[in-house]
């Protein structure tokens, strides 16, 4: 399965092991076609980004593309705490004019908002 990857699981972030553990090959970086509103957070002294399903609002994306096996997705949809934190949904991205569909992590509306602190938009997450 095609997971598009934004945020603290990309290649050289704090999370990445996560995806390695649970088999799953990098295949590329690549963008999203919509503008999304991804905000940095911070909860407890941690920082971590996250973004909304509004397409046509914010910024365009930068991430990467990964492939994981159909088993292995459960185990990722409980560390991102789907769905009381985040829902798993599908987006288009691009990657050298080509498009794809992939799975994406986007804040579930059934967070408790008032325990975020958000900053302004970001368009990409770098540890």
């Amino acid at each position: 399965m095609l997971i598009f990857i934004y945020g603290t699981l990309k290649n050289g972030c704090i999370n990445n092991d996560i995806l390695k553990n649970l088999s799953a090959q990098f295949l590329f970086p690549a963008e999203t076609i919509q503008e999304y509103p991804m905000y940095l957070s911070e909860d407890m002294m941690e920082y971590f980004p996250y973004f909304e399903n509004q397409p046509g609002k914010g910024n365009i994306i930068q991430g990467e593309v990964w492939d994981i096996p159909r088993q292995n997705l459960e185990e990722l949809d409980y560390f991102e705490g789907v769905p009381d934190l985040y829902v798993r949904d599908k987006i288009k991205v691009e990657f050298e004019k080509n498009i794809y569909d992939c799975l994406c992590y986007f804040k579930s509306h059934n967070s408790d908002d008032d325990t975020l602190n958000c900053f302004d938009l970001i368009d990409e997450w770098t540890d």
